[in-house]
């Protein structure tokens, strides 16, 4: 129930949900990409417009309690490093 709500809110936010993947989620904006992945109850945002991922969060966090628990780190017992 969740993930439905969860999914159709994205929607409205006009991300597009992958026919390969339910749990990836992508946005095309005038500067970038934002691509969104929900593993279980944690949400992954990274792409290459940083005000639209901004926004992003903002809008689910209005939406569902959500916590922003800063750069990834790790994800499934591997160290993700950007550079």
């Amino acid at each position: 129930m969740w993930f439905e709500k969860f999914s159709t809110t994205l929607l409205g936010f006009s991300f597009i949900q992958s026919s390969y993947d339910p749990s990836l989620f992508l946005q095309r904006t005038s500067k970038g990409i934002v691509i969104l992945l929900v593993y279980v109850d944690d949400i992954i945002v990274i792409g290459s417009d940083q005000e639209a991922i901004t926004t992003i969060k903002q809008l689910l966090h209005t939406t569902f309690h959500m916590k922003d628990l800063g750069q990834l780190t790790y994800f499934l017992g591997l160290e993700v490093q950007f550079q």
